[in-house]
């Protein structure tokens, strides 16, 4: 029996295998075990301590928002030195008003006595529009604009009205002295169409003669009616 023991060789590779992955282990577990942080040094913290006082000085409180009144500024009193002044002068030509009227006084005239006989003789329209032109050229030659006048046409610049007795010319036109000149003026005559109750005219510039001949303008009687 013992003639026939028989010594079977170690297989080292299996307890080496083990010890193998044992490390290994270890090494998991070592690397996944929590770790103390190192603590930093204290650090002593300084602390004041403040009065009430001193508190409310640093931490004023918050001021509350103000809602605006809006209070209506009384109504100025008006200077009554500036009541009695007159208005201030506009600007641009202004209007003259007649205070005398010369239309019944032409007719009346015995050298004009064709003029008078054949006025009542046209529409009672155009007998207030060639009153009213009379009685424009001579307020015109009493005022001594521009030379004597020898012509006036109400309709130059637009078309005239005519409310009743009173008609306006705001286009009208005047000649003197060869030159045309504009011209509006408001005329009212009377009932009988035989004299002028009110007039006022305003003298404008000198109108260029290129303009003449679209306006039906001359600088002589021709074409005029």
């Amino acid at each position: 029996m013992f003639g026939s023991l028989q010594f079977r060789r170690f297989d080292w590779t299996l307890p080496a295998s083990v010890a193998g992955h044992v490390a290994i282990l270890i090494l998991l577990l070592w690397a996944a075990a929590p770790r103390r942080l190192p603590v930093p040094p204290e650090r002593p913290i300084a602390v004041d301590i403040l009065s009430e006082s001193q508190f409310a000085a640093l931490h004023p409180p918050a001021v509350e928002p103000v809602a605006l009144l809006m209070v209506a500024s009384p109504t100025p009193e008006p200077d009554p030195v500036q009541s009695i002044l007159p208005p201030a002068p506009e600007s641009g030509p202004q209007p003259v008003k007649a205070t005398k009227f010369f239309a019944s006084g032409i007719l009346s005239d015995p050298a004009n006595r064709e003029i008078a006989e054949a006025l009542p003789l046209l529409a009672g329209d155009e007998q207030v529009i060639q009153l009213c032109n009379m009685e424009a050229l001579e307020q015109l030659r009493v005022a001594r604009v521009a030379g004597p006048p020898d012509a006036v046409v109400g309709y130059a610049y637009g078309d005239m009205v005519l409310a009743g007795q009173a008609l306006t010319a705001e286009g009208g036109a005047f000649r003197s002295q060869g030159q045309w000149f504009h011209l509006q003026y408001h005329c009212a005559a009377t009932a009988d169409a035989r004299s002028v109750r009110a007039f006022d005219f305003t003298l404008g510039d000198a109108i260029p003669e290129s303009e003449w001949e679209e306006h039906a303008l001359n600088g002589s009687d021709e074409g005029l009616d």
